[in-house]
């Protein structure tokens, strides 16, 4: 597990939301509410560049060799991940009255999961991998996925009536990866959930494509056409 170059920018996870317990008691008419803490957002990961070279803010390739020997070593990783939203804080609630009991029990709702940034990989480096699991390139970009909600239970009591309403809290929701479009950080934009890859082999026209994050490309070199995809 030693990859030959691994760039990544990591958002930080949400916090946890707080916790709320709520407890009444009276002869006539007992109110008990608990409400549980949001968990908080979870951070944006930044752009991820693996260039050969960068001059005047342009991201090229510059011919090297990167050979890696171990299982689960890929020659080139470029990651951005978004921080998961933090989970909502449980809530617990009672009441008991003469007359009336009453007890509202609300869970916090889980924070929003962070966005991706673009990933970029611009290489004319010649790849080499030989163990399992181990592709030449492997770039991702993933959003953060969304807290979960908190639990919620609530309980009341009184010999006349004793309505109890309990509530969980909602689940946050996940981040896109990728970038937007129009981003300036990329010449050529990529829809949301896909990673640019470019190979510019020697006397030949720049390439460039988007995959899917949840596709593993990897960069296979051979004697026809040095850098060909598969």
């Amino acid at each position: 597990m030693a990859s030959g170059i691994v760039a990544q920018s990591m958002g930080g996870n949400g916090g946890t939301g707080g916790f709320a317990i709520a407890g009444s008691a009276a002869a006539a008419v007992a109110v008990g509410a608990a409400i549980g803490g949001g968990g908080g957002n979870g951070g944006k990961a930044d752009a991820v560049s693996i260039c050969g070279s960068f001059t005047d803010g342009v991201c090229g390739g510059v011919a090297g060799t990167i050979s890696t020997k171990g299982n689960q070593s890929s020659a080139l990783v470029a990651q951005s991940i978004g921080g998961s939203g933090g989970t909502g804080g449980f809530s617990l609630a009672g009441g008991v009255g003469g007359l009336a009991g009453i007890s509202i029990s609300l869970g916090g709702s889980g924070g929003a999961g962070g966005k991706a940034g673009a990933v970029l990989v611009d290489t004319s480096d010649t790849l080499t991998t030989s163990g399992l699991l181990s592709p030449g390139i492997l770039a991702q970009s993933i959003g953060g996925s969304g807290g979960t909600g908190g639990f919620s239970a609530s309980a009341a009591g009184s010999t006349v009536a004793a309505p109890a309403t309990s509530i969980g809290g909602y689940g946050g929701v996940g981040s896109v990866a990728g970038i937007e479009r129009g981003d300036p950080e990329v010449v050529q934009p990529c829809r949301h959930g896909q990673v640019q890859l470019q190979r510019r082999p020697e006397a030949r026209q720049a390439q460039a494509f988007c995959a899917p994050v949840s596709r593993r490309v990897t960069l296979r070199l051979n004697t026809g056409w040095p850098g060909a995809w598969s």
